[in-house]
């Protein structure tokens, strides 16, 4: 009987080895969302100040907020998937992602709301 359980792992070793925090992918993926609200905030604001540029976004995928849109589930993926497929060194942190995607959702909202209130 000693030898069965000699075998199986010590659950309190494998719980130690365990470390709080998300995977590398996700994390790239946060940072990538972070990437992908700002610049969704970014495009709205320009397409409300700029009227050509309203133009030429909207002349480009027949309806500006087609085109935004587009832009900005392509960046998404494609900031990612280079950020997932880089050195893990290249996200520092645990939670940094998840705070920084948090920090960018805030900063875009506000952003709005102080452009189209005070517009």
């Amino acid at each position: 009987m000693s030898n069965l359980n000699a075998t199986q792992p010590n659950p309190a070793s494998a719980a130690a080895q365990v470390r709080p925090g998300i995977s590398h992918t996700a994390a790239a993926f946060a940072a990538a969302a972070a990437v992908a609200v700002l610049l969704n905030t970014l495009l709205a604001l320009a397409t409300d100040y700029f009227p050509a540029f309203d133009k030429a976004v909207t002349q480009l995928g027949g309806n500006g907020w087609v085109t935004q849109g587009v832009a900005v589930i392509a960046v998404f993926f494609v900031v990612g998937i280079v950020l997932s497929l880089r050195r893990k060194k290249a996200i520092n942190g645990e939670f940094k992602p998840i705070f920084v995607l948090f920090l960018s959702v805030v900063v875009a909202g506000a952003g709005l709301l102080a452009w189209f209130y005070y517009k």
